[in-house]
């Protein structure tokens, strides 16, 4: 009698762990694979007959259960391992996965944990031959979070562990229940993709606080830094004006739904000046503990020490707003590109068609955008941040 097919369970990242559940590990018969339509329907007033919108498929989530016994699941006389399960890629298991001696009065030790070590061994394979091994498998499988490849004869699906449950009668026998929520059913993984994220609005204003504190230590410190003190107090407060002005920027920005793509280019220039204007910072501040030493006839080798240290440390301050502000000329970077002619936030209560029936006049070619964002439908949550590419020539 021909074997039923087996239910695999991949990773699709490192280290590619793989349960592997045959014979008496299988689930019981009855799992459900389905899906929806999400289809909006409304009726308007006076108006018998409805709209509908559709929305896009979904997938219902798959909740499989059985029973794995000990008795049932080890490899011995008369019992070959085609009932136990396989796993591939996991840690090499301990003396408590072994399966029971077989032997009558032979002394029984269950405690001790599955997996001694947490590190994954690639080529690996193992028999799970108690219940207790494979509870704790799909366990080191869910807290892992991974995307899952899942195939059980013509069935494939990609998705997510997202819950299990085990219910004990004792060790050796568990009832289990799992449930996978998927995003896919083709044989090669979906595409999981984000859209960069311009989070320059909180840096900022720690730079911006920064700044002030710097400008606030020099003015205590005006008395001991002489004619270095004007040009490095200007340099502070014109940095200050301009990160300012880029945050004002950014805050008008963030209130928008439409944001032309050319607007960024400004921004651009304006991280540029913040750039340029700490570098000439930094040039000032190399010059200042010479200068002071030069023209501070009677100073104690206290003060002297105090302000080459402050202009060192001033120093290592205006270095860190020149990284954070090429930081976020990357993220901006990342949100634009030539082949972008929009950035739009979703309102919320819109679709890809009505993105597409405002920036092209027509909704036919709101697939172009779902591909270009690497969404999955057609609906946008509130908040969703879409790059509106250029129409196709």
């Amino acid at each position: 009698m021909a074997q039923p097919f087996p239910f695999i369970i991949r990773e699709t990242t490192p280290p590619g762990r793989i349960i592997v559940l045959r014979g008496r590990s299988l689930p019981y018969r009855g799992v459900t694979w389905g899906g929806t339509q999400r289809v909006n329907i409304n009726y308007f007033p006076g108006n018998p007959v409805a709209t509908a919108q559709v929305v896009g498929p979904t997938y219902v989530p798959t909740v499989i259960r059985g029973i794995w016994k000990d008795a049932f699941l080890f490899t011995g006389p008369g019992n070959p391992n085609e009932n136990a399960a396989e796993l591939r890629n996991f840690p090499a298991l301990g003396p408590a996965a072994l399966p029971p001696p077989q032997t009558p009065g032979a002394l029984v030790t269950s405690g001790g944990q599955t997996f001694p070590s947490a590190a994954s061994i690639p080529g690996n394979i193992a028999l799970a031959q108690r219940a207790r091994t494979l509870r704790d498998a799909f366990e080191v499988v869910r807290r892992s979070g991974a995307l899952l490849n899942v195939t059980w004869g013509s069935i494939a699906r990609f998705g997510f562990l997202v819950r299990a449950d085990f219910t004990h009668d004792r060790e050796e026998d568990i009832a289990w229940e799992l449930e996978f929520a998927w995003i896919g059913d083709t044989d090669a993984p979906p595409i999981i993709s984000t859209v960069p994220r311009l989070d320059a609005l909180g840096f900022l204003r720690a730079l911006i606080a920064l700044l002030q504190a710097l400008l606030d230590a020099f003015n205590r410190a005006l008395a001991f830094l002489y004619g270095a003190v004007q040009r490095v107090t200007q340099l502070i407060r014109r940095i200050g004006s301009l990160v300012t002005g880029f945050l004002e920027a950014l805050n008008k920005l963030a209130g928008l739904i439409f944001v032309p793509a050319e607007l960024f280019g400004t921004l651009q220039q304006q991280l540029a000046a913040i750039r340029l204007a700490t570098r000439d910072l930094i040039d000032t501040l190399r010059s200042v503990p010479a200068a002071y030493s030069a023209a501070a006839s009677g100073a104690t080798p206290m003060e002297i020490n105090f302000a080459i240290e402050f202009a060192a440390a001033i120093n290592r301050n205006a270095q860190i707003l020149g990284v954070e502000a090429a930081l976020a000329s990357r993220q901006l970077d990342a949100l634009q590109s030539d082949d972008v002619l929009a950035i739009y936030t979703s309102p919320g209560g819109v679709t890809l068609r009505d993105v597409a029936t405002r920036f092209y006049g027509a909704p036919d070619d709101w697939p172009r955008i779902r591909d270009f964002n690497g969404l999955s439908g057609s609906v946008v949550e509130r908040g969703t941040v879409i790059r509106v590419p250029k129409p196709a020539k």
